[in-house]
Order: structure tokens, then sequence, then C-alpha cells
């Protein structure tokens, strides 16, 4: 009838009577039969897939394809008599449609007055060629993995039959000989552990001999820094004396002038820093090693590069705050006792001074008459 279905047409038929469901259920199938020829459960695979009830389904789908492309062309055949239909099928020539269609007959039955029907039409052209069972066997598996890839499959069942056994000589055949010397430092290490000391770093900084002044020049600095360290860590005190001095009128304000000051620049110091470090410091120190395309050992190496440096973070600012904190505690004990002495030292002078106004009135309410000796 002049109408044709493309291939894809046909496929998307075929895929269209595969559900999920049945797919699954074949595919453990495969699975299943696949592991007992890998593990040497059995010498061969032979799965065999019904398709016969899978085509009979696929036959009624392209025979709807059919009807949808047949029917425009039916609707718009101009109406006839039947005589004049009959007349039409006689003259018909092969892959035509009639020219009118019979006044009140319906596109069903418009089909079934046709010599040709379209069911027979797709069994013969398109389901016959579809076989009624496949068969999967392990020649297909070797021709889908290619001639280069069979060994590999052979050696997989072999190792899962008998074991697979890796050792030191079939390692040093996977590595050149630089692998191999670095795997073998790799293992000295593991096993007797690794010192650096100052010959290893002075060389490790000798390629260029600017570089070694340099090093020594940032030792002798630091050297000389830790001699003067006692008079840079003496200013602040002096500046705690120089407030307590300045602020407060006698002894006991002074101290509390000091010691609060201290208080609050340890209290100012700890806070700043947990929160700097906390949401700033830690975060960018992370952020330095960079490990989203790293792969393997650069990547372990770089994991645990990381872990040093948040740890040595912690440490380096955990003792600056604990530092802090003893501070605050050795502050809040000088402030603390000092108040409290002034407390007890007025209450001891409130308690002679009350003696001495009791003392004088005693005098006053019994006088001696030094006349009577």
């Amino acid at each position: 009838f002049n109408l044709s279905l493309t291939q894809k047409e046909i496929a998307s038929a075929i895929k269209g009577v595969l559900p999920d469901s049945w797919a699954q259920a074949r595919f453990q199938e495969v699975v299943y039969s696949m592991a007992t020829y890998v593990k040497g459960e059995s010498n061969s695979i032979a799965i065999t897939i019904d398709l016969s009830d899978r085509k009979a389904a696929a036959l009624q789908v392209l025979a709807e394809t059919v009807d949808r492309k047949l029917s425009p062309l039916f609707s718009s055949l101009p109406t006839c008599s039947l005589a004049e239909f009959q007349r039409s099928l006689q003259n018909l020539p092969p892959s035509g449609i009639p020219s009118c269609r019979p006044y009140g007959v319906s596109y069903e039955q418009f089909k079934s007055m046709l010599p040709v029907s379209i069911t027979d039409v797709l069994q013969q052209m398109v389901i016959d060629r579809i076989p009624d069972r496949w068969t999967y066997t392990d020649a297909d598996i070797r021709r889908s993995m290619g001639v280069d890839n069979q060994e590999i499959l052979d050696k997989a069942r072999g190792w899962v039959q008998t074991g697979y056994t890796f050792t030191d000589a079939d390692l040093k055949d996977e590595l050149n000989s630089d692998e191999e010397e670095t795997l073998e430092d790799i293992r000295g290490w593991i096993a007797d552990g690794y010192t650096v000391d100052q010959t290893d770093l002075r060389d490790a900084i000798s390629d260029k001999e600017s570089d070694l002044d340099s090093f020594d020049d940032a030792r002798s600095a630091i050297h000389s820094v830790r001699k003067w360290l006692w008079v840079i860590i003496l200013i602040p005190f002096i500046v705690l004396i120089a407030i307590g001095f300045l602020a407060g009128r006698d002894w006991k304000g002074r101290v509390l002038w000091a010691f609060t000051t201290l208080f609050i620049a340890s209290l100012i110091i700890y806070v700043a820093l947990t929160v700097a470090y906390s949401h700033s410091i830690k975060p960018d120190i992370k952020d330095a090693f960079e490990l989203s395309d790293k792969t393997g050992l650069e990547l372990v190496l770089l994991e645990k590069g990381q872990e040093v440096a948040v740890n040595f973070g912690d440490s380096f600012f955990g003792g600056i705050k604990t530092r802090a904190i003893w501070t605050m505690i050795f502050s809040v004990l000088i402030v603390g006792g000092t108040i409290a002495w002034e407390t007890k030292g007025e209450d001891a002078k409130r308690m002679i001074r009350t003696r001495r106004r009791r003392s004088g009135h005693e005098d006053q309410s019994h006088p001696i008459s030094t006349g009577r000796f």
C-alpha cells in the first residue's frame, strides 16, 4: 500500500515488548551462567533466551504502527459504491491502494476487504526473520572480547580455580630501575625508620650556594632573636607595671589595674585567636593541599601532609590559647585575693575602731576619783 517501516521503527517496537522485568530476569541468568563458567564449575556457557512470546507481542505493536500510517490514507479516499470499490481492487497494482472506499464502511472492514493481510506481510518480512530462541555461549563471550583479550578470560578462570600468587619478583618485574630503588628505600624507612640530620638538610638545600648562605643567615638571625627574647617578654610586664602605677592610687589599686588589664588582654587574645583559627587559619591550611585531582601515592602523601599541618596548627594555636586561659585564671586569683585581703583588712580596722570607741565610753562611764587616794 505504498507504506514503509524504517529499521528504527521496527527496533523500537521490539524493544517496547522487552520490559525491564523480563530483561532483568534474563540478565540474572546470564550473570549466573558466566559466574559458574569463570569459577570453573562448568566448562561451557549455553544461555537460551526464548523469544517466541515476545515475537507475537512485537507483531501486534508493528501492526498498530502500520494502522497509524494507513488510517489517514483510508480517511482521505473518496467514497464510492461497493461495486466501484470491487472494480478498484481488481485493477489494483502491486503496492498500490484502492482509489476509493465504500460508503459507510469502517477502517477495520476496509482492511478485511483488501487482498493482502497486513499481519501476514509483517509476519513474513519482519517477525519470521527473528529466531524463536537465541543461545549465548562462551564462544560469543570470546568473540565479544576480541582475540587480544581472550587470554585474560582464561587467566581469570585459572586464578579463581587455583588462586593467584603475587610475589616480590612479580612486583619488581612491573617496576623500572628507578621505581625499584624507590621501593627499596621505602621498605628500609618502614623497617628501620627514617632519620634526617643537619647534613641531610644542608645537602637538600645546597643546590645553590646562595640558598645555603641565606639559610645560615636565617639561623643566625633566629639565634640572635632567641638571645634577646627575654627582653621582648619583659616589655608586656613593664607595660602592666606602668598601667598599675599610673592608674592606681595605692598598692591595692595598682594591683587591680595591672591584673585586670592582663585578664582583659588575655580574654581578647583567646577569643580572637579561637575565632580566627577556626574560621580562617585552619580552613586555609586545609585548602593549601589540593586533593581533588590527586590519586594513588601522591594523594596519600598529600593527605598525610595536610594532617601534619593541621596537627601543627592545632598544637601551636592550642598552646597559645592554653597560656591565655592560665593567664586569665592567674589574674582572677590575684584580683580576687587582693580584694579579699583588702576586705579582711578593712574588717580588722573596723573592729579596732569599734573596740576603741567602746573602751573610751567605759572610761567616761566609770571615772576614777583620784582625790580619795
